[in-house]
Formats: structure tokens, sequence, C-alpha cells
């Protein structure tokens, strides 16, 4: 079998940075709310309004600004493996060999690697905070987002219907 190599698509970065750009509208709303409107609000709730207009309108920039550009590849499945550049924890981890994957499950933007034994890939993760997600939030599964490439989830489907995998939909 060859190996496929599927990129970042434009499309899905404009969607995302769409999606933050209404996070921070929202956050902005917020803020307004908490310091103008309301005087007698938490503390904790002006501080994270404003956290969360920051973080909505930051990742907004670095999307439209700084986009991945669209010849990269964010995930590349061929006869060993998958390997996805999506995610922190996916881009953490590297390629991941089709034996020791239990199943896939696919949501509508999130293609979820359930391991046999989680505890084999954490120690490839340097990042403390990754890894400590990967093994307690998300309990070994992989987390690999289909909202940034230049697929659909059907062609997603078909390419992964090639590979010894179990893949749940």
């Amino acid at each position: 079998m060859e190996t496929t190599t599927i990129k970042y698509g434009a499309g899905g970065q404009r969607k995302t940075a769409l999606l933050f750009l209404g996070i921070g509208v929202i956050g902005l709303a917020f803020v307004y709310y908490s310091w103008f409107m309301k005087n007698d609000g938490v503390i904790f709730g002006r501080y994270t309004s404003i956290f969360i207009t920051l973080l909505g309108f930051g990742a907004f920039l670095k999307l439209t600004i700084w986009p991945k550009k669209a010849d990269a590849a964010a995930m590349i499945i061929s006869q060993q493996g998958i390997s996805s550049f999506t995610t922190p924890i996916a881009r953490a981890i590297g390629l991941v060999a089709w034996d020791d994957i239990q199943f896939i499950h696919l949501e509508k933007n999130i293609l979820h690697i359930i391991l046999h034994d989680p505890k084999k890939y954490s120690g490839k993760i340097k990042n403390f905070f990754v890894r400590d997600t990967f093994l307690k939030t998300k309990e070994g599964a992989i987390p690999v987002s289909i909202l940034e490439i230049d697929s659909t989830a059907q062609e997603l489907t078909d390419i992964l219907r090639k590979y010894p995998v179990r893949l749940n939909r």
C-alpha cells in the first residue's frame, strides 16, 4: 500500500479562525457586562472574561496572519501506521503503529485513536502537560482534529479502510 499524505486545507483553518473570533466577541461582551454594567461582580469572572477575549482574538489573529502552510502534511497514513500533526498530543507522539491501535473512532470533527497500551506512547511525550492530558483527560486516546485538513470525514474513512484497523463511526 502506498503512503497517503493529507495536507492542511485553507477552508478548515478559516472556519477555525472564525470560531475563535466568535469566542473573542463573546468574551468581549462578558468583559463589557462584568466591568461596566454589573458593579457587584466577582473578580474571578472579570478576569476570566478578559482571558477568554484575549484567547479568542489571539487565536484568530494567529490563524489569519500566520496560517499553517497548505502544502504542509497534517496527517500521514502508511503501511507502518498513522501520524498526525493537528493536535499537541498527536504531534508529540508521532507515528502510531497499526498493531498498537485497538480501534479508531471518528466523530464529526475529531478522529480518536484508541490504543492497546497508552503508556507505551506516553514516554514519547516530553511536555508534562501534554502527557498528563493524554493519560488522564483523554484516557490514552489520541485526538486528531480533522477540522483543518483538506479531506472530508468520508474520504478519510475510505483511506483508513485500506489498512488493518477497526473503524467505528
